[in-house]
């Protein structure tokens, strides 16, 4: 369903300006463009989101005891709705892309690589997830695998399950490597090179000196 756009109009007529006829105002398509950008308050939008669980956790903490189940509901569904906002800290929509056997492992396996790598902004904590989530993924179709092993029949139908579920396991592989190698190189960038007139500095500790003028001529001259 399509966000609906709750607007909220902050700017008052005053009477005088409603009676009279000869006061007309009109917006400028600046100000329009303005005003649309400032529209936050959509059913989508986390802070009106969080403003909804705000408000239902005071009803039901305030409800009486015969209200407190219905005010528990209403809570929880507004909760539901706003928990994929902070998915990204405790990494719940990333562990459910694998079976319920291994969602333990995908959150915690993103969890310990956000602290190795020092993960802060959203992106470093995404690819951590894509490194969880694609490793589980693996491990899941391994297991597949291993079990249609297990059936005596051969047939094409068969040979195609093999083929699609190697596919999936590959792909699964493949996506693994790219997001843990693209998060070793932010997070560890390549050294810096420092090149002056006269000499050059690699790194921090290591320096290639100039060759002397008279080495130079002697070298040009053969």
């Amino acid at each position: 369903m399509e966000g609906i756009i709750y607007v909220k109009m902050t700017k008052k007529t005053t009477k005088s300006q409603t009676d009279s006829k000869s006061i007309v105002r009109k917006e400028t398509l600046k100000e329009t463009e303005e005003f649309l950008k400032s529209l936050v308050g959509t059913s989508t939008d986390p802070k009106y989101l969080l403003e909804k669980v705000n408000k239902a956790m005071n009803a039901y903490i305030n409800s009486d005891e015969k209200d407190k189940e219905d005010k528990l509901q209403a809570l929880n569904d507004q909760v539901n709705k706003v928990f994929p906002v902070y998915a990204l800290d405790n990494h719940t929509l990333a562990s459910e892309t694998v079976s319920e056997r291994l969602q333990p492992m995908v959150r915690k396996m993103a969890t310990d690589l956000v602290i190795e790598y020092e993960c802060n902004s959203s992106s470093e904590k995404a690819l951590a997830q894509m490194v969880a989530s694609s490793y589980g993924r693996y491990l899941q179709y391994a297991k597949f695998y291993q079990n249609v092993m297990h059936i005596e029949w051969l047939s094409t139908e068969k040979t195609r399950h093999y083929e699609s579920i190697a596919k999936e396991a590959d792909k699964a592989h493949r996506q693994f490597i790219t997001a843990l190698t693209t998060l070793r190189q932010i997070k560890s960038p390549p050294p810096s090179i420092k090149i002056t007139a006269k000499q050059a500095f690699i790194a921090e500790n290591q320096q290639l000196n100039a060759i002397g003028k008279d080495r130079e001529k002697e070298i040009i001259n053969g």
